[in-house]
């Protein structure tokens, strides 16, 4: 949009970009719903189309799971789509229930810290059981580590593509590119070592039943 390219050309070409670093990072079920769910949303832009999300998550995990059923039981593939679900339907109830709106004024600052913070409990709400489930692990932390991973993740993701980029064009700025990289995931592995000495930054538990887990999404909802 900065480069003022027209809309349609720019969904198809973000449509583009999306596929080639799916592939490029392996298909693996995050990657893929993350992918098909972004290629959904463009093709309603292209169509002018309202998007929703549970119908475009719906979709992603009919494709994934027609491919492989299998899947259904991976803990990435689970913990994958629980997180989107809970980070979109937690905070709502929450929002509605503080009677915060969904659209804030960009320059009430504490109102946008209040709504990420409550986006990054809604995620760890959503996915607790099922990292309990496989990692016997509970770990409060996340709220608060998220404020600051997520960004560099982020950050990690873009440094990733233009180093690949041009280290085709170049092999020098490959190599400008990489050491960017390299110091990107440096602060990540120290951010999460920081967060992890934090004390009660997580505990180590017993696996919870199926039985248990269900009941604790059964009241969730309600």
């Amino acid at each position: 949009k900065v480069l003022r390219i027209p809309r349609l050309p720019r969904y198809i070409l973000t449509a583009i970009i999306l596929i080639c670093y799916a592939i490029l990072t392996g298909l693996k079920p995050p990657i893929a719903r993350a992918t098909i769910m972004g290629l959904i949303i463009l093709f309603g832009l292209i169509l002018k189309r309202k998007q929703y999300i549970y119908n475009s998550l719906g979709l992603a995990a009919l494709i994934i799971l027609f491919k492989n059923p299998a899947q259904l039981f991976d803990a990435g593939f689970q913990l994958s789509f629980i997180s989107v679900i809970s980070t979109v339907y937690v905070p709502q109830k929450i929002f509605s229930a503080l009677k915060i709106p969904h659209k804030e004024d960009v320059r009430n600052t504490p109102n946008k810290i209040l709504k990420i913070v409550i986006i990054s409990l809604g995620a760890w709400i959503g996915i607790a059981p099922v990292v309990a489930y496989y990692f016997n692990i509970f770990s409060p932390v996340t709220i608060l580590a998220n404020f600051i991973i997520i960004p560099l993740l982020g950050l990690i993701v873009a440094c990733g593509a233009t180093f690949i980029l041009f280290s085709i064009i170049s092999l020098k700025l490959g190599i400008i590119f990489a050491q960017a990289v390299w110091l990107t995931l440096w602060l990540l592995k120290m951010t999460v070592t920081f967060f992890e000495k934090l004390p009660f930054s997580y505990a180590y538990l017993k696996t919870p039943s199926i039985s248990w887990i269900i009941g604790y999404y059964i009241i969730l909802i309600i």
